[in-house]
């Protein structure tokens, strides 16, 4: 597997409630979709899951390499939970554009979250062609010199690296 793109963000779930309280429906619609916006205010506590989708918008930036912005949107972003609790993420057309121009093949994403806290991690894998040809990577190419080929995720829940293997792939550093 070639490493397109990691991204990961944390937010407290507090700074997204005081959004909630403060600009209510207008925060709601600039930021969320309105698949994201009627699953959140289902659930118990709304802050909790708008604050994982929030953090999931930003890592998906961060792994594309362009944050939020022109380049990406935050309704650009639209995050699903399928029925088998695994999570999706649809992009629209300039996110889709970008996929395409730097060759993802596809993507993993794990959200979770706490009372206080909510964090995502995105990691886009390139196709053979990137892996072959690093210039397609671009700024936001990522594939770590000295590691080689990771090991591939079970499952779209989670990425679960094999911390042994990537130790031993790491240089050894002079102390």
């Amino acid at each position: 597997m070639s490493v397109l793109g990691i991204g990961v963000d944390m937010v407290e779930v507090e700074r997204i409630q005081h959004s909630l309280d403060r600009f209510g429906e207008r925060f709601m619609k600039r930021v969320f979709t309105e698949g994201e916006i009627a699953y959140c205010i289902s659930m118990k506590f709304p802050a909790r899951h708008f604050a994982a989708r929030f953090a999931a918008k930003e890592a998906v930036s961060k792994a594309f390499g362009t944050g939020v912005g022109k380049a990406m949107g935050w309704r650009d972003i639209d995050v699903h939970k399928k029925k088998a609790a695994n999570r999706f993420w649809y992009y629209t057309a300039e996110p889709r554009r970008l996929a395409k121009e730097r060759a993802m093949k596809s993507a993993w994403i794990s959200l979770s979250h706490t009372e206080h806290h909510a964090v995502a991690m995105v990691v886009i894998e390139a196709s053979a062609r990137t892996a072959r040809d690093s210039s397609v990577l671009g700024s936001a190419g990522c594939q770590p010199a000295g590691l080689g080929s990771l090991p591939r995720p079970i499952n779209h829940r989670a990425t679960p690296w094999d911390a042994k293997f990537v130790a031993s792939k790491l240089p050894a550093t002079a102390g």
